[in-house]
């Protein structure tokens, strides 16, 4: 809008940005006609600058809505402005309308209200009557040089009575508005006063009669009383509470109903004394049939007008059920504290326990830790020997010796590093609880003397040649067979006598058995002894530990995982013995377990612990099926087979090896790995037996954990061999089939 809408501005305001614009325009025009007209340069520019001052203010006055400080201004600059025009055009006799218009500023500045009102109307009749003589008269007041001044004269009058006016209705108007405004701001107050007061009416009665309705229905007792203690009102509670109907009960004082404790009384009457306000009292409330019932009371002073006490109000409340669940809950309080006593030493033994617990963890990281390390360092370097002299024995021109030094080396790196293997499997299976005894009867001199036969030559192979390896057996027993786990009981002896020599420099290791108990309590005692550097008391229990040895340091002299003991002490536990130290440090070490001994006839079939060798093997009539998908294990077995002149047969797809046993019915073995690329070696085992189940199936497997061995028999395979496999071991078990 021009001048602005009606809720964001005032009516004043409003008229004020219309006198603005009205005289911004009038300016404008001025201004055309000065230039028009080629007159007096002064009075052009005095016309061009009022425009754009009056623009100004009506811009600031819209867009801003500031409007109050500018008034002032505004009345200046048009007087001026106006008187100077009007001086110009009327010559000498323009002073007259200038004092009039000087007059007219003064009488702006110093009246207010009705006087102001009053000036303003008899200044706009006398410029009017000025105006209409100029135009009829004009040789009657101001003398005109020309026609010209004459017109500019008229024309400003006329402009400045019309921008008067304006700005003079806004004061009158403003005025108005604020009389009015006032008044109905009066007329809203009264009938709002008027409002609350009804409103506040309404309350008060609705709160008299909540109040009623709640001191009635109430489940507690109310009671009025006067100053006196005199019953002045009662509730149907208390009623109910005394006994008394409500007529008896005003004739009567307090006192007559309470029989209360002596620090509620009044040391100078002698009688019952109110609690103060904010606070309660525990008495005795003594009804019409003489019964005591315990209550508790809190009370507040009702007061007059003035503010001082008149009356007193009492809640009364029976506490009785109050008073026997209390006692319940002191005998609770008291159990519940036995309780608290006995949880919080149960409390305080499993804080120690979750203590040594998270100790036992904490050690059990370092421990994990020094074994990672350790691990690496065992790894390591065996896979070192056998990179480092593999490539050795790519050189041209070796001589035969230092090629086979080397491949002793290679060979016996790799099996250092298998047992590594072998021991880290072992430890898993043991913590999963998948470690299992396949019993069955063998010798125990043949096993002791396969141990001396391989232990001699690992003496050789460490520089320990000196030292007296011995078996030591029972007097008159030349060949004892038992019933139990041949390759646990091997493994832990061989465990206790690779560490053993390891941990012995001079004397002797010897591994024997004897026998302690009789009847159903007899039992085979093994032991391993040694003259070695012996263990130091606080370190015979840590030795039995995973990831533990008696030196964990970088700088140990001794190599080893640190696995042995533990998984033989494991192994034993699954055997029903228990694995036992004696050892004096620097005198030498006995390891010695005992098992349930269980013997067997000399006639029944036994596991054989040591396999004859034979070098030589002719095979030349007989076909091998090879069923192996690792090109580079299936070369090592041809090349195991070529001295023996077998014919060779490969495929790497269980579902071919089928169809080669179904066409070819001269094929006398097959060597199964159980990973294939189609069906695994257990299926296809299993279909080719349907077909001939005389045709000797050989599983050959990496997969050496729990349970193989028995799936591969579930599946039909006749023997079961773990890779890694030597040359004599994979002929030794052919031999069994194809002679």
């Amino acid at each position: 809008m021009l001048i602005g809408n009606t809720i964001d501005y005032s009516l004043e305001h409003r008229f004020f940005t219309a006198a603005c614009f009205v005289g911004g325009t009038a300016g404008l025009l001025a201004s055309i006609i000065n230039l028009t007209f080629s007159l007096e340069p002064s009075l052009i520019i005095t016309t061009i600058g009022v425009t754009i001052t009056y623009y100004f203010f009506y811009y600031i006055s819209l867009r801003k809505g500031i409007y109050k400080g500018l008034i002032i201004p505004y009345v200046l600059i048009s007087i001026l402005t106006i008187g100077y025009i009007w001086f110009i055009n009327a010559g000498s006799n323009g002073p007259v309308s200038y004092i009039l218009i000087t007059g007219f500023l003064v009488y702006l500045i110093i009246t207010k209200g009705f006087i102001r009102i009053a000036v303003i109307v008899f200044f706009i009749l006398t410029l009017s009557a000025l105006f209409i003589l100029e135009y009829k008269f004009p040789d009657l007041i101001v003398n005109y040089s020309d026609a010209k001044s004459k017109f500019y004269d008229l024309y400003l009058t006329a402009l400045f009575c019309i921008g008067l006016i304006t700005f003079i209705t806004s004061y009158i108007m403003s005025n108005y508005q604020e009389e009015r405004e006032k008044v109905i701001r009066q007329r809203d107050t009264i009938l709002e006063q008027n409002r609350e007061i009804l409103l506040a009416g309404n309350e008060l009665r609705k709160s008299k009669e909540f109040t009623e309705s709640i001191i009635s229905s109430a489940q507690d007792g109310i009671i009025v009383l006067d100053l006196k203690y005199n019953f002045l009102l009662a509730n149907n509670a208390f009623l109910k509470m005394t006994g008394y109907p409500e007529s008896s009960l005003l004739g009567l004082n307090f006192n007559d109903l309470i029989i209360c404790p002596i620090e509620t009384v009044d040391p100078i009457s002698g009688k019952f004394s109110l609690p103060r306000v904010g606070t309660h009292s525990d008495c005795i409330l003594k009804n019409n049939k003489g019964e005591m019932v315990p209550i508790t009371i809190s009370t507040a002073y009702l007061n007059d007008e003035s503010g001082k006490p008149e009356s007193i109000m009492a809640i009364i409340k029976d506490i009785t059920e109050y008073k026997n669940i209390l006692h319940e809950l002191i005998l609770h309080k008291e159990h519940f504290e036995e309780l608290v006593d006995q949880r919080t030493k149960e409390l305080a033994e499993t804080n120690n326990k979750l203590l040594a617990a998270k100790e036992k963890a904490e050690a059990s990281d370092k421990l994990k830790s020094a074994f990672l390390s350790n691990m690496s360092h065992e790894i390591r370097t065996p896979m070192n020997a056998i990179i480092g002299f593999s490539q050795l024995l790519r050189e041209p021109d070796l001589p035969r010796q230092t090629v086979m030094n080397y491949l002793d080396i290679v060979t016996a790196k790799g099996n250092l590093l298998m047992n590594i293997i072998n021991d880290i499997i072992d430890i898993s299976r043991v913590e999963a609880g998948e470690m299992e005894v396949n019993k069955s009867t063998f010798s125990i001199s043949d096993m002791l003397d396969e141990l001396l036969t391989t232990f001699n030559k690992l003496k050789e192979s460490v520089n320990k040649s000196h030292i007296d390896l011995r078996v030591i057996k029972p007097e008159g027993d030349h060949e004892c067979l038992i019933f139990s786990d041949p390759y646990r009981l091997k493994q832990i002896l061989s465990n206790l006598l690779d560490n053993a020599i390891k941990f012995t420099h001079h004397g002797f290791v010897q591994v024997g058995y004897s026998f302690t108990g009789e009847g159903r309590n007899k039992k085979i005692r093994f032991f391993v002894r040694d003259s070695g550097i012996g263990i130091l008391p606080e370190n015979k229990d840590i030795i039995f530990n995973r990831f533990r040895q008696v030196d964990e340091s970088h700088t140990r002299e001794f190599g080893g995982t640190g696995l042995g003991l533990t998984i033989s002490k494991k192994l034993t536990m699954l055997l029903s013995g228990e694995l036992e130290v004696e050892s004096e440090f620097g005198q030498g070490s006995m390891f010695y377990f005992s098992i349930p001994y269980q013997p067997v006839p000399n006639n029944e079939k036994r596991t054989k612990t040591v396999q004859p060798l034979i070098r030589d093997f002719n095979w030349e009539e007989k076909t091998i099926l090879i069923v192996e998908d690792n090109n580079s294990s299936y070369l090592l077995l041809k090349y195991y087979l070529m001295p023996t002149g077998a014919q060779i047969l490969h495929t790497i797809s269980g579902k071919d090896a089928i169809e080669i046993c179904k066409s070819n019915p001269h094929i006398d073995v097959v060597l199964m790995d159980i990973q294939l690329p189609d069906l695994s070696g257990y299926e296809t085992t299993m279909i080719i037996k349907k077909h001939r189940s005389d045709l000797p199936v050989i599983a050959q497997t990496a997969y050496a954990m729990a349970g193989d061995f028995d799936k591969s028999k579930e599946a039909g395979c006749d023997e079961y061999i773990a890779k890694p496999f030597g040359k004599d071991k994979l002929l030794a078990v052919l031999n069994e089939y194809l002679n």
